[in-house]
């Protein structure tokens, strides 16, 4: 390590803290929820340590693909695969069938460096909760693997123009082109704007374009020190202020994107006091296992949540992971990856036992082979369903059910990542007929939920759709934070309501305690309009995912319901009597006379996940207020 001119101690220990940051977030601890952005971190310092060595060569003719590519192999491959393999019995012990084939699918796609892709591709607002996804965290190295992949080429490519100038140019504009069109996707598909190489790359480029001076250099201590107090200033603030619900990357990134290249351009010079602070030993350890930590602390998270959930009272699931049972996985997770580090890393990229090209390559493809290979059988036998009864299987298929075309998202239900209304389709949504009575579902989530049931149940009914998951649309949301709730509820109050003849909305939502005072001024808006309002009571929720808690062959599921769900729906349904004056749906009135069913059908769970509705569910909950004649 010393022996190494070139070594920069001060970037393993910006490594370090941007690993720490990443495994701080994951583990929940509470003030550094933004912590995601030591992968941005990560990216920089992978596009200028890279780039510092490959240009260089190109522009010399020097550089050799294959070489280039058996470095990545040597640093990337060998320990992914183990942990790869390693997940595979954990992932047999606690997977039901459905999530297995997903795992499968993720850990094909690991290996051939596309998990980014895969997570793109896969759509739906509940998708399966990303805690209870072992591979999740592979998708940053589908990120830089892909890049890997296009930029030697172009910039061979490139170096036949034999101009140095053309080069810069072209770094800086895809560069400006990446960024742009990242913050401009964000708004639109957050998704892609996540995962996408291209809508990435320009944080990779950002640390080509340092590494090869296109930017001044910091040439005085002051100036050294300062920037790069700032540089960090600009990471550590992100990861304390930013949150899940931050519009995320895009502009949001660019402040620890910027933060690594002021540290990284800092310590080109000469030293600084955060330079010598990060060049501590500690920071350097976890610099040098950061990417086997990296590697290992998810699935190590991920295991410990399905022990908690399998091992839990039915109360108690719900709550998070113990502030012990996290220091363990952390213990863990740190051990793990120095064992990896020292015993797999290390060997396959220097020492005597460092491995010849050829033999690299054949042991990488045959294990990686083998991986894909029990990926291949697990997808192949749909997540090896004789692991469970017939009837645990049917039951687990309702984890992975897709809610896309049911509740008819991205139409009539939005999400909260968009940042405009655009995407609502009024003319489908609001087929309102003149001369005919107008219904409105209006709400959240839990409004959006009932939009199977009522159609199929009340096909007579011309019944109108406008959701926003998350947002309950109550006529406070005029003034909301959020671009789409504010908007919707804009669109909703203030044009469609007062001009445009709805006669009853049907409101329904995750109700809470603290909603009561909106929901009376609700009832204001609709007496003040002389529109007809229905008011759909809090339905049951499960501590967990209801289709598990019956694939577990539990003999009953009540134990595991929220108590306080009911003892608020007999509030409700008061105020809505006395105080609110409007009509009032109970579902527990409705469904549970003798019990809440677990079932909606033979083999069909009420709800899908822990408290929404699967179409069935939504139908038999229908056809219970058309029974009572509580609609029309």
């Amino acid at each position: 390590m010393q022996s190494n001119p070139h070594y920069r101690p001060d970037i393993d220990g910006l490594r370090a803290i941007a690993v720490l940051l990443v495994v701080a977030s994951h583990l929940h601890v509470p003030w550094l929820a933004g912590g995601y952005i030591g992968v941005d971190v990560f990216f920089v310092i992978s596009g200028y340590l890279i780039s510092s060595i490959i240009m260089p060569q190109i522009a010399s003719g020097a550089f050799s693909l294959l070489d280039f590519y058996e470095r990545r192999v040597r640093r990337i491959f060998p320990a992914l695969i183990v942990m790869l393999a390693a997940t595979i019995p954990f992932a047999w012990h606690y997977l039901l069938p459905t999530e297995m084939t997903a795992y499968a699918r993720s850990l094909l796609a690991a290996v051939f460096a596309c998990s980014n892709t895969l997570l793109w591709s896969w759509h739906g607002y509940f998708d399966t909760a990303n805690e209870f996804k072992p591979l999740l965290h592979t998708w940053s190295l589908g990120v830089e693997e892909q890049f890997y992949l296009i930029f030697p080429i172009l910039l061979l490519l490139l170096a036949r123009l034999r101009n140095p100038r053309a080069v810069k140019a072209v770094v800086l504009l895809l560069t400006g082109v990446s960024f742009a069109a990242a913050c401009i996707l964000v708004h639109h598909n957050p998704r892609a704007a996540f995962f996408t190489i291209f809508l990435r790359a320009w944080e990779l480029l950002l640390g080509a374009i340092l590494s090869q001076k296109y930017l001044p250099t910091l040439r005085t201590s002051v100036a050294r020190n300062i920037a790069s107090a700032a540089g960090l200033l600009c990471i550590l603030i992100p990861a304390v202020l930013y949150t899940a619900d931050t519009t995320f990357p895009g502009l949001t990134a660019l402040s620890p994107c910027l933060g690594a290249c002021l540290v990284i351009a800092a310590g080109e010079t000469g030293p600084s006091l955060i330079g010598r602070i990060l060049s501590l030993r500690p920071f350097v350890f976890f610099g040098l296992i950061s990417y086997s930590l990296y590697l290992w602390h998810w699935p190590v998270q991920v295991f410990a949540n399905f022990h908690h959930i399998q091992t839990c009272s039915p109360l108690a699931c719900d709550a998070p992971i113990s502030r012990t049972t996290q220091l363990g996985v952390f213990a863990l997770s740190v051990i793990l990856a120095t064992l990896s580090w020292r015993f797999v890393e290390t060997p396959f990229r220097k020492g005597a036992y460092r491995p010849s090209r050829r033999f690299l390559f054949l042991t990488s493809g045959f294990a990686g082979g083998l991986v894909a290979a029990a990926a291949g059988i697990l997808i192949a036998t749909h997540g090896e369903p004789t692991r469970f009864s017939p009837q645990a299987v049917q039951a687990a298929t309702y984890l992975a059910f897709d809610t896309y075309e049911p509740w008819r998202w991205n139409a009539c239900a939005l999400g909260l990542d968009l940042t405009s209304r655009d995407s609502f389709d009024q003319k489908r949504c609001l087929p309102f007929t003149p001369d005919h009575p107008h219904y409105l579902l209006l709400g959240d989530s839990h409004a959006a939920h009932l939009w199977p049931g009522l159609a199929a149940v009340f096909p007579d009914l011309e019944i109108g759709q406008a959701n926003v998951a998350g947002c309950n649309l109550l006529p406070d949301r005029t003034g909301d934070r959020n671009p789409i709730c504010r908007q919707m509820a804009d669109f909703l109050y203030r044009d469609l309501l007062p001009s445009h003849g709805v006669d009853t909305i049907i409101f329904s939502a995750l109700w809470h305690d603290n909603d009561l005072p909106e929901i009376a001024r609700l009832a204001n808006y609709t007496h003040q309009h002389h529109i007809r309002l229905i008011l759909i009571g809090p339905s049951i929720a499960y501590a967990l995912p209801l289709p598990r808690i019956l694939a577990s062959e539990t003999s009953a599921a009540q134990p595991y319901a929220n108590p306080d769900d009911q003892k608020l729906d007999a509030r409700m349904s008061t105020l809505a009597r006395d105080l609110w004056k409007v009509e009032y749906i109970s579902f527990f009135a409705n469904v549970c006379s003798q019990g809440c069913p677990s079932y909606a059908a033979p083999g069909v769970p009420m709800l899908l996940d822990t408290n929404h509705f699967t179409p069935g569910g939504s139908t038999l909950f229908a056809q219970s207020m058309r029974d009572r004649h509580q609609l029309p």
